[in-house]
């Protein structure tokens, strides 16, 4: 690729950055930009910082265009430093409009002391709320956690359904 093909694609970008700006103004200007089905971006990489500091970090592949507000996210990777929280999963489904965050399929989550074993994740943005209705295994340190649905919030997380604990001794 030429410089002059990356300045394009790039000068696209800030056009195509620039009129989610403007549109998110109350409605002041609403320009309406249309994706085709070939429309995509390859190895993105979104950061959210506050005060500096690292919020969480998404790294895809590859993000397609669905809808104007619908963006399919292949290959992904979301990291939380401050919750030391790593999450992947093959496909996920991010609304520009609702802010709201599925993985419909497989979905694993590691941490310091334990794994998240799971499929369909949803993230509610309205409640901050993360659910599944599906299985869910947590393993731990000592411990395995199952239960076939799963709410959590920032203070708590609840398995539910046909919950099985089992504990190992030392």
């Amino acid at each position: 690729m030429t410089k002059g093909h990356l300045l394009f694609i790039l000068s696209l970008f800030l056009v195509m950055v620039s009129f989610y700006f403007l549109t998110s103004h109350d409605g002041i200007l609403n320009p309406k930009i249309t994706y085709g089905d070939n429309s995509f971006m390859e190895d993105i990489v979104i950061e959210q910082k506050k005060a500096g500091s690292l919020n969480w970090r998404l790294e895809a592949k590859k993000a397609i265009h669905i809808t104007n507000d619908d963006i399919k996210l292949d290959n992904i990777a979301i990291i939380l430093p401050g919750k030391d929280l790593k999450i992947n999963a093959e496909t996920a489904y991010y609304n520009l409009k609702t802010k709201d965050f599925k993985i419909p399929n497989e979905v694993s989550v590691y941490a310091k002391d334990y794994e998240i074993k799971g499929a369909g994740i949803y993230w509610d943005s309205n409640t901050n709320t993360l659910k599944s209705q599906k299985d869910i295994k947590i393993i731990g340190k000592g411990f395995t956690l199952e239960g076939n649905s799963l709410i959590a919030t920032k203070d708590k997380a609840m398995l539910e359904h046909n919950v099985k604990a089992v504990f190992y001794g030392n």
